[in-house]
């Protein structure tokens, strides 16, 4: 399911690892080059593990109702931040697997996990935007380039290593995420609907 990648070469050492983070915003070209060759893929599900928890963070938990409630939504908004990552890149290797395009999921999989290190500079523009009155706005231009950053990697990754032409890899990335960004409106708007519900069926604590 993985593939294989003849230009992995040797397995990455855990040391490299920190070196390639370095690298990364020095020569993000090289980087994501090494990265594709000797796939990085538990510092990637690091990188993007990270990404997801700072969002999570600045995101409005519900503190005043105790640590239960706060753990069961941290982990929801945790584990649907992963399935987008893993969700999307397992979808587009699939796609790419049956238009006879080689590649390794691996890979592919390291490719965009690492991307998120894109998304670590948009926390900072998220957060403050969230706790300085009146700076949302001006956070979300930063934030908004950030993101984009982030998904020009993957479209990179399916040029690199899949050999999709420039305009066949934007579409193919467009269809998945539409499709995800379909599914998580859907799931949002249920769970919203339910909540309503159980407020107006709930029996009133007025006398």
């Amino acid at each position: 399911m993985f593939g294989n990648n003849p230009d992995r070469g040797d397995a990455p050492r855990p040391g490299d690892w920190l070196d390639v983070l370095g690298r990364l915003s020095a020569e993000p070209a090289a980087a994501l080059e090494e990265i594709a060759r000797k796939p990085h893929l538990i510092s990637g599900a690091l990188v993007t593990g990270l990404a997801v928890i700072g969002r999570v963070i600045t995101e409005n938990l519900p503190w005043e109702l105790g640590p239960f409630p706060v753990l069961r939504r941290f982990l929801s908004l945790f584990l649907g931040g992963f399935l987008w990552w893993v969700g999307p890149a397992v979808v587009l290797h699939g796609l790419s697997a049956l238009f006879k395009k080689k590649g390794s999921l691996a890979s592919y999989l390291a490719v965009t996990g690492w991307a998120g290190a894109t998304l670590w500079p948009a926390l900072a523009f998220r957060l403050v935007g969230g706790l300085v009155p009146g700076a949302m706005f001006l956070a979300a231009g930063p934030e908004l380039v950030f993101r984009a950053l982030y998904w020009a990697i993957w479209w990179w990754g399916l040029q690199r290593l899949y050999g999709w032409s420039k305009g066949r890899a934007l579409l193919l990335l467009v269809l998945p995420l539409f499709a995800f960004g379909a599914i998580g409106f859907v799931t949002r708007l249920l769970a919203g609907l339910v909540g309503m519900g159980r407020a107006l069926t709930a029996p009133s604590l007025l006398p």
